[in-house]
């Protein structure tokens, strides 16, 4: 019994041994900046994300250099052929508006979308619209008094919903009378007796009964006038015909959960047509742990690439919850780590040849005090005009205290802090600082 026992020991402390150094060998969670890049292989330009709290929209360079900011929140440079020909526009959201600002923080269009409780996603359309996600509350006359949805290990389970039911839609608001000309009710299309299988407090996340977190316009041959969407509460990607409202294609179901950034994959980019989701990997039955980036030919439904972490058991790779993914002109794919403020580029063979941890605090839609990015995009050189880019001071403060960060590992928490301090947030607890309460706020 006594060489059994300290056999079992010895197993254990082998298994968390190999744990331990696996995701120490794989991944950098707790450092800060660009920690890794391999410039023969990584696709040049530059990444462009926000950290809410600072309430800033940064772009950085592959050094993680700091080159530029917008005031507001966003994630998305507009192509020059959808912003009249400029380089450097942007699209943000700042107090409940939503704005198209140019490279020198200029206004070029606003929009208040306060009727349409807008939220998570808002894109500008070829036809020089914009369409935005909104919610809405599903009409009482059409919501059950019971709902039936697959519990977490497959079961069914009855769950009550305590508060009214919220669902989302879809809108297109026209650039010239900022009037919404075409909506799309998820209530009318979708399946209203499905729920999350996440029951929290006696209800469904307080009558969240959907959920959506992006959309993306089609442009591909064979899908033009298509709309994608993420169901995150019901874990499905669906394709919308715009001119029928009607969903003509969906995907998921108990292949991913919670998924995140689900998109067609653009004409002229490698796997062209394909739709490219990041599969959060929370309140699934898939038998999986971890997220994934899942590449799906809509044509057969079959994954065709995936990305789910380089260790073992996909230790190295995991956010519940936000999160995203972009593929690039050179094949390489964008993959954004939300929860761990993590952005890396990697190979068509999975290789990652750049990552850099974001070390600006975000508040994020839990109230976490640390680093997290919601989402973030890859942006070529050539829609920068080099010759506007101007350090501040701000952004010389932080590449100093990045560099402190390379160089001390030990002292990260209160470097970050400063890096964060220097943007005008100091957090007052949680995870990520050591700020006193109080002392220091928001300027």
């Amino acid at each position: 019994m006594m060489r059994k026992s300290i056999f079992l020991i010895g197993v254990a402390f082998v298994l968390v041994f190999t744990y331990l150094t696996t995701v120490s060998a794989f991944t950098l969670h707790s450092a800060k900046g660009v920690t890794q890049v391999d410039m023969s292989k990584v696709m040049d330009g530059y990444v462009i994300f926000s950290a809410d709290k600072s309430g800033k929209t940064f772009l950085v360079d592959l050094a993680g250099n700091v080159v530029h900011t917008w005031n507001g929140t966003g994630y998305e440079m507009l192509p020059p052929e959808l912003a009249n020909g400029e380089k450097g526009h942007v699209l943000v959201t700042s107090r409940g508006k939503m704005t198209e600002l140019d490279w020198d923080g200029n206004v070029v269009w606003e929009y208040n979308a306060g009727e349409y409780k807008f939220h998570h996603d808002w894109q500008k359309l070829p036809n020089g619209n914009y369409m935005i996600l909104g919610r809405t509350s599903v009409p009482e006359d059409m919501v059950p008094t019971e709902f039936h949805g697959l519990g977490l290990e497959g079961k069914t389970n009855k769950v009550k919903m305590s508060r009214a039911m919220y669902g989302d839609l879809i809108v297109e608001i026209s650039a010239d009378k900022k009037e919404a000309v075409w909506e799309w009710y998820g209530h009318d299309h979708l399946d209203l007796s499905k729920v999350c299988a996440y029951p929290i407090g006696g209800c469904i996340r307080g009558g969240d009964w959907t959920h959506f977190n992006s959309i993306h316009w089609c442009t591909n041959p064979g899908y033009e006038g298509k709309v994608m969407a993420s169901n995150r509460h019901h874990n499905e990607a669906i394709m919308i015909d715009y001119k029928t409202g009607d969903i003509v294609w969906r995907w998921g179901g108990n292949e991913m959960g919670h998924q995140h950034d689900v998109q067609m994959i653009d004409p002229g980019l490698p796997g062209e047509g394909n739709i490219l989701i990041f599969d959060n990997g929370l309140h699934t039955i898939a038998g999986y742990w971890g997220s994934r980036v899942l590449e799906v030919d809509p044509k057969t439904d079959k994954v065709v690439w995936k990305f789910g972490g380089i260790s073992p058991n996909n230790t190295s790779f995991h956010s519940s919850h936000i999160s995203g993914c972009e593929r690039l002109p050179n094949g390489n794919t964008l993959i954004i780590e939300g929860e761990n403020a993590r952005i890396f580029e990697v190979t068509p063979e999975k290789e990652i040849v750049w990552e850099y941890i974001s070390p600006f605090f975000n508040g994020g839609d839990r109230g976490e005090k640390g680093p997290s990015v919601f989402k973030a995009r890859k942006v070529p050189s050539a829609w920068i005009d080099k010759n506007k880019i101007r350090m501040t001071d701000e952004m010389k403060k932080t590449a100093e205290l990045m560099k402190k960060i390379q160089d001390n590992s030990k002292e990260i928490d209160e470097l970050t802090i400063q890096v964060n301090d220097v943007w005008g947030y100091k957090p007052t607890s949680g995870k990520g600082g050591k700020g006193e309460k109080g002392k220091k706020g928001k300027k």
